[in-house]
């Protein structure tokens, strides 16, 4: 190899992790920050009963907000309301699913402007039909997603959660036994102050 190939080689190869390792992008000028976030969403919801009969598989548009502290560059916590849409169902009309969550996120910036993300936490959740049946409970749920910079303190973040809602004896009158899974895709604009 040339001194000239080899010189040409090695500066790049500084340069390359300079900006990889020393000094990535960085979303946030100090690493400790508050952030709210809007968000329009769109779930699914299925409803089972124990005998794997199924009640609901509809798409609903919702909304959700969330106000979340960035601890530092990799890990936030996160206090949010969702509201889910109401999804059709035959037997009951339609229900109305909401629910206040509280995550821990955890992700890595990368090329200054792409932050990819998971998201672990505890959501209480609400559900109520038509015919006045209302029932809730507090469930673990998780997400992931990816936090685009726009511009200074400007974020679009793109998100996917889980939920899955356990209906049981505990939390109704009847004898019942039942799953509510609600998956959403959200995309809303995060402001970083």
């Amino acid at each position: 190899m040339h001194v000239k190939q080899l010189l040409a080689a090695t500066t790049l190869f500084i340069a390359f992790s300079h900006v990889a390792v020393a000094s990535p992008f960085i979303f946030y000028e100090d690493e400790t920050s508050w952030y709210v976030g809007v968000y329009g969403n769109q779930t699914n919801t299925t409803i089972e009963f124990d005998s794997d009969i199924e009640l609901l598989d509809d798409d609903a548009d919702g909304f959700a907000g969330s106000i979340g502290f960035n601890i530092n560059r990799y890990f936030s916590v996160e206090v949010g309301y969702t509201d889910f849409g109401s999804p059709s169902s035959i037997p009951f009309g339609k229900s109305q699913n909401d629910a206040f969550s509280f995550g821990i996120l955890a992700g890595y910036e990368f090329f200054n402007h792409l932050k990819p993300y998971l998201k672990l936490g505890y959501v209480s959740w609400d559900t109520k039909d038509d015919d006045g049946t209302q029932v809730g409970g507090t469930d673990p749920m998780a997400g992931a997603g990816i936090a685009i910079k726009l511009i200074d303190n400007i974020q679009l973040d793109l998100r996917y959660e889980y939920f899955r809602f356990d209906i049981n004896n505990e939390n109704v009158v009847a004898d019942v036994d039942a799953e509510i899974e609600l998956e959403s895709t959200s995309a809303g604009i995060r402001y970083i102050f």
